[in-house]
């Protein structure tokens, strides 16, 4: 007597592709494609390559109206918000803290090696003082407040 095997909806049949001569994949990516290394590069960063679009934005904002200063506030907090958690950890958890280390100029070399900056130090002194001789920016120093993050 034969047994009979029933199926139902859970049964798997198991399928193999054998896939025989040269392999077409692009070795050279796989550092990028690396699970590992893409965490790392998002704890470091907070971002990843391809979704980074856009330039910091920070410093002095004007509004007109009360609406246009609370929306200013808002935005700002979500920019904030959206940095990893070391770096808000770094300034007390505090927009105020982190817009009063990042206005000072001494500081760029450190916001550089946090990853918030996507230019030196160097090339962006070299774009302010020609945005100073083409008249592009302002010629008043402001004060440095010599706030320092906490060491962790």
């Amino acid at each position: 007597m034969t047994t009979v095997k029933l199926r139902n909806q859970y049964s798997r049949l198991r399928s193999q592709k054998e896939f025989t001569g040269e392999s077409q994949t692009q070795q050279q990516f796989k550092d990028e494609c690396d699970i590992n290394n893409v965490v790392r590069q998002f704890a470091k960063n907070g971002t990843t390559h391809h979704l980074n679009n856009s330039k910091p934005n920070y410093g002095l904002a004007t509004a007109d109206t009360y609406h246009d200063a609370m929306n200013i506030v808002v935005e700002a907090q979500q920019e904030f918000e959206a940095l990893p958690a070391e770096i808000r950890k770094k300034f007390g958890h505090s927009p105020e803290n982190f817009l009063e280390y990042i206005e000072n100029p001494e500081n760029a070399q450190s916001l550089y090696d946090m990853g918030i900056t996507n230019t030196p130090p160097a090339v962006a002194d070299e774009i302010s003082e020609a945005s100073l001789v083409t008249g592009g920016g302002s010629s008043t120093e402001s004060e440095s407040s010599g706030v320092q993050p906490p060491e962790s």
